[in-house]
């Protein structure tokens, strides 16, 4: 079993040794903090320096950026437009009426095609010159 005096004895020594030992570890950890302190001070100022650097750029770059936004949506503006009257033609309420009138109009160049290889539109012309 336990004994009080023996658990005392061992908790003494325990927080003795701690207590000699802390100066040795504390002071690795300052030294190890006091590093830390000054990667971080050397990088901070090493940032400061590319942000002197970036700042006369950002305007630049902003201004480009948004040229190129107000050139997209002006080049997908342009392109919508005939794509909507597309779909305007083929879901419309006048879509059957406007293939047939395409339908009429193919029909009447052919015929005018047949009417210019057989030379009657010639002669009409020609008669139409005669009596001016």
């Amino acid at each position: 079993m336990f004994h009080v005096d023996n658990v005392c004895t061992v908790v003494s020594l325990s927080a003795i040794t701690l207590a000699t030992q802390a100066p040795n570890i504390m002071s690795d950890l300052i030294e190890k903090t006091q590093e830390a302190s000054i990667t971080l001070r050397e990088a901070a100022q090493s940032i400061g320096e590319h942000l002197e650097t970036l700042k006369p750029m950002k305007k630049e770059v902003i201004e480009e950026l948004r040229s190129l936004r107000m050139t997209v949506a002006s080049e997908v503006a342009t392109m919508l437009k005939p794509l909507e009257d597309l779909r305007k033609f083929f879901l419309g309420a006048e879509h059957a009426k406007e293939v047939a009138r395409l339908q009429e109009f193919a029909a009447l160049c052919e015929r005018l095609e047949k009417l210019k290889t057989t030379g009657f539109l010639d002669k009409v012309a020609d008669t139409m010159l005669k009596l001016a």
